[in-house]
């Protein structure tokens, strides 16, 4: 889901902070996820919004996008990551590992996209369990390794992304089988918990 202004964290709001045994180099705001429909309508909602996470004190905002619906376009896509940089924020899109997993907009060639917004695209290399458990992971990977510039699954056309903005989403302590094999800049590891612990605690 998408949370609207004000941005600030606060203990039992929408907005949590981060644990206080942490330390952070960035703050960075997720919004979006699974069910979020992404299309010009919220992108330009979520433009006017831009200015409103500095003032919160985030760096930077993740754009959490999986679903495209029927009024998505790749300049209404661009108007919101352009408005994100020109803030001076650090500026992320995470997907599928494909891409958006649903598609509803008429035009699939998304070849208007403009990367040069984007700090970093993260492929989110796992199944829905969180694991590394669909066999086809590998050739999702290779499909942004070799450019995009030809239909995913979906049919959807990407344009190449340089690899040096690639941070792979991988499950925790899989990150090698990943950066090592096919590159890019990282990986971010993604753990699902009902709740974040702190290193060497024990969840109950």
């Amino acid at each position: 889901m998408t949370v609207r202004p004000p941005f600030d964290a606060k203990e039992g709001g929408n907005i949590l902070p981060a644990p206080t045994w942490g330390k952070y180099d960035r703050l960075i705001l997720t919004q979006g996820g699974g069910d979020t429909s992404w299309g010009d309508s919220l992108y330009a909602t979520l433009t006017e919004q831009v200015p409103e996470y500095k003032k919160a004190g985030w760096d930077g905002v993740c754009w959490d996008w999986e679903k495209a619906t029927q009024d998505h376009t790749s300049a209404g896509f661009n108007a919101l990551m352009k408005a994100t940089k020109d803030a001076g924020l650090m500026n992320i899109v995470t997907s599928t590992a494909e891409g958006p997993y649903i598609w509803s907009a008429a035009n699939t060639d998304a070849t208007g996209i403009d990367w040069s917004y984007i700090d970093f695209f993260i492929p989110q290399i796992y199944s829905a369990d969180g694991e590394l458990s669909d066999p086809a992971w590998p050739s999702y990977a290779q499909y942004w390794v070799d450019g995009a510039g030809v239909p995913n699954i979906h049919g959807v056309t990407f344009p190449k992304i340089p690899m040096e903005k690639i941070l792979w989403g991988m499950p925790v302590g899989t990150c090698d089988q990943a950066s090592s094999v096919y590159g890019g800049s990282g990986c971010i590891e993604w753990a699902y918990s009902p709740g974040v612990k702190p290193p060497g605690s024990v969840a109950v």
